[in-house]
């Protein structure tokens, strides 16, 4: 028979005061042990320096990067119109990139072509060729887009250019707990760049004017690894000022594949409709 005032608690038996008193110090265990063995994340702050150091050695993870080819579904999105589509594209890093695009039953519908002194866009169906040198005011007729050459390839080939002509001046940095923030100015904006906690790429790039409002946005996802590097398989860019967003998510792609030079080339018959691109635009 047990006797009264004494309970079974926590493996004996124990009187009734003793019972309270262990009870209450099994529960400061149960309620303690875990807040008090997770150590609170400290943010830390990283000087221009060391910045600098990860800037450069991310600049260097891109060396021997040439070529790319891949299938993406491609969606432009602007005030004027929406258009999107399938798109096979080859790429000659840093300089030149083609792309067809795909028409109902796989049949090519157009093809767009980027180098440094030209930008052609042939329209199958309606037999017609826009050409011109390339400029930013011509990419902006054709796509939308008013980007330098060297943007549009980055952009697309998932990696950011970070010398001197992309940064203008000292970053500073803070680790979080699952990201690291950068943060400087590139030409006339403050940027802000996101690494992911490994410091291994780029996840998301914000240009932000002098009043604090984000007037472009590129983001990257998705990443795995293709023959050392890290590509990503969506790509978001939008400029929030005039509402145009591109989304790209890539199906397949390969890295640093032959690719012949007639791949570069867009052809149109004789009959074909030639529209002169101006930079007057």
């Amino acid at each position: 028979m047990q006797p009264s005032g004494a309970l079974s608690s926590c493996g004996g038996t124990l009187p009734f005061f003793r019972r309270i008193r262990h009870a209450g110090l099994c529960m400061l265990v149960f309620v303690c042990f875990p807040a008090c063995s997770r150590q609170p994340f400290q943010v830390q702050t990283l000087e221009p320096a060391v910045v600098r150091q990860i800037l450069a050695r991310l600049e260097s993870s891109y060396t021997g990067f040439a070529t790319m080819t891949g299938r993406a579904k491609i969606i432009i999105e602007s005030p004027e119109y929406r258009q999107n589509g399938m798109a096979v594209i080859s790429m000659q890093y840093p300089d030149s990139m083609r792309m067809t695009f795909e028409g109902p039953l796989g049949i090519d519908a157009a093809d767009f072509l980027v180098s440094p002194d030209t930008i052609v866009f042939y329209n199958r169906r309606e037999n017609t060729r826009f050409q011109g040198p390339y400029t930013p005011n011509a990419m902006r007729q054709l796509a939308g887009l008013h980007l330098r050459l060297d943007e549009v390839l980055h952009l697309v080939a998932g990696q950011q250019q970070l010398d001197a002509r992309f940064i203008s001046g000292p970053f500073t940095g803070q680790r979080l707990r699952d990201r690291l923030v950068m943060r400087g100015r590139s030409g006339d904006h403050h940027i802000e760049i996101e690494l992911d906690s490994k410091e291994r790429y780029i996840a998301q790039i914000r240009w932000i004017d002098d009043a604090g409002v984000i007037v472009q946005d590129v983001e990257y996802s998705r990443f795995h690894k293709e023959r050392g590097y890290y590509v990503p398989d969506r790509i978001r860019y939008q400029r929030l000022g005039d509402k145009r967003r591109v989304l790209i998510q890539f199906r397949t792609r390969q890295i640093n594949r032959s690719i012949e030079a007639k791949n570069f080339l867009i052809r149109a018959p004789q009959s074909a409709r030639v529209i002169k691109l101006s930079d007057d635009y």
